[in-house]
C-alpha cells in the first residue's frame, strides 16, 4: 500500500531521484500514443501549440523536429522534468521556438487565447481537478483551435499496483466535460498498442 502510494505520487510529480528514469520510460511506453497526436495534428499544424504534462519531452521534441515553423510550449508539474527538458532542448529555448514551465494543469501560466494548439498524452490521471484543468485549457485555447486528449483507458490501468492512487478516466466523462467548458464538435478514437488500449479526444475551441 506504501509503496503504491509513493509510486503514484511520483508519476504524477516526479522528484530529482526518479524523474530521469521515469522520462526515459515514458518516452519508450508512450512512443505510440505521442505519434497517434501527431498523425491527428491538422495539416497544416497550429502555429502555437502547448503540450500539458510533456514527461520525457518525447511529443515536443518530435513536433519541434517536424514542424519547424510552429511554436512550441510546455508544462510540466515537477520542476526536474522542466529542468531535464530545458538540457536537452537548451537551443530551441534560446532561439524562442520553445518555452517550458512548471506548472499544473489547474493553473497554466499563460493569457488567454494563447495557442491555436493544445494537447496532452498520458498526463489526465494526475490532474487533481480535471474539471478545473479541462476549463483552463479551453481559456488558453483560441476560439477554432484544436486539442488533442490522449490517455490509456482505465481497463488496461486497474490491475496496476498504483491504480488507487492516480485518476484513471472515461473517454464519456471527458467528453462531457469537454463540452460543459465550451469545447464543440469532439470526437473519440479508440487505439491499441502492444502495452495497453487507449483512446484520442479532439475537440475545438
Amino acid at each position: 500500500m506504501v509503496l503504491s502510494k509513493i509510486a503514484g505520487q511520483q508519476l504524477g510529480r516526479p522528484g530529482l531521484l526518479l524523474s530521469s528514469t521515469l522520462a526515459s520510460l515514458w518516452n519508450h511506453r508512450n512512443a505510440d500514443l505521442n505519434e497517434t497526436v501527431l498523425q491527428l495534428l491538422p495539416d497544416p499544424p497550429p502555429g502555437k501549440i502547448l503540450e500539458v504534462g510533456f514527461g520525457g519531452g518525447y511529443l515536443i521534441s518530435r513536433m519541434i523536429g517536424k514542424y519547424p515553423e510552429a511554436q512550441i510550449a510546455g508544462v510540466d508539474h515537477s520542476r526536474y522534468l522542466v529542468r531535464r527538458l530545458e538540457k536537452h532542448l537548451k537551443k530551441h529555448l534560446k532561439s524562442g521556438r520553445l518555452v517550458l514551465k512548471c506548472a499544473p494543469a489547474e493553473d497554466l501560466p499563460f493569457p488567454d487565447i494563447s495557442f491555436q494548439g493544445i494537447c496532452s498524452v498520458n498526463s489526465i490521471f494526475y490532474w487533481d481537478d480535471i474539471p478545473a484543468a479541462v476549463s483552463e485549457l479551453r481559456r488558453v485555447l483560441e476560439a477554432g483551435g484544436w486539442l488533442c486528449l490522449c490517455f490509456t483507458c482505465p481497463e488496461s490501468i486497474e490491475d496496476k499496483g498504483f491504480a488507487s492512487e492516480i485518476h484513471p478516466v472515461q473517454a464519456g466523462w471527458v467528453l462531457e466535460l469537454l463540452l460543459e467548458a465550451g469545447f464543440i464538435d469532439p470526437d473519440v478514437q479508440d487505439f491499441q498498442d502492444r502495452h495497453r488500449s487507449y483512446v484520442c479526444l479532439t475537440a475545438k475551441g
